[in-house]
């Protein structure tokens, strides 16, 4: 370097973005490249479109990126965060590169609370070959529709951008009152 200058950069525990300009990785920006993919390829498809080891990797990646949010280490999170991220890309190049489509459009997936299966949703006309490679059970968009309860409908009209917290069934009040 001229004038004795001694220049470094040191990215550890960062990702580069934009301008050069280095950024400590949070869960939340590895929380948004994993929402991004499984919108484009469906929640949990992406990892089986690759080969074996190539999945096993990308799993030991996860676990060691779970693990580090378990520790509660800020650049251990960063540091690993940052491996997620590249994980989840190269997942995403390798199932291009081999010729996979991403979702259409008029198809989401989405993990069942309950059983922890992937659901579909579709709006359209959609190939039952292709609901059947994203989703354990589908459903067309207007029957989940026919599920809403109109006071939510209306409940939700009244407060928009509000979310439906809990589900659950009515159960008869019938314990004693205790006056």
């Amino acid at each position: 370097m001229e004038d004795g200058q001694d220049i470094s950069i040191d990215v550890r525990p960062s990702v580069l973005l934009g301008l050069g300009v280095s950024k400590m990785v949070e869960i939340s920006d590895v929380d948004r490249v994993a929402n991004r993919m499984e919108s484009k390829w469906g929640v949990e498809r992406l990892p089986r479109l690759v080969s074996d080891f190539i999945t096993a990797k990308f799993d030991q990646q996860r676990d060691a990126f779970n693990a580090a949010i378990e520790s509660g280490d800020q650049d251990r999170i960063s540091d690993i965060g940052a491996g997620m991220i590249r994980a989840w890309e190269k997942l995403d190049e390798m199932a291009t590169s081999e010729g996979h489509r991403s979702l259409p459009d008029t198809i989401w997936t989405v993990k069942h609370p309950g059983t922890g299966k992937t659901i579909g949703i579709y709006n359209g006309n959609v190939s039952l070959m292709e609901l059947r490679d994203v989703a354990d059970a589908s459903f067309p968009l207007e029957d989940l529709a026919k599920f809403i309860p109109n006071v939510l409908v209306n409940a939700l009209e009244a407060f928009p951008g509000s979310e439906v917290g809990d589900v659950r069934d009515r159960r008869p009040l019938d314990d004693e009152i205790p006056f």
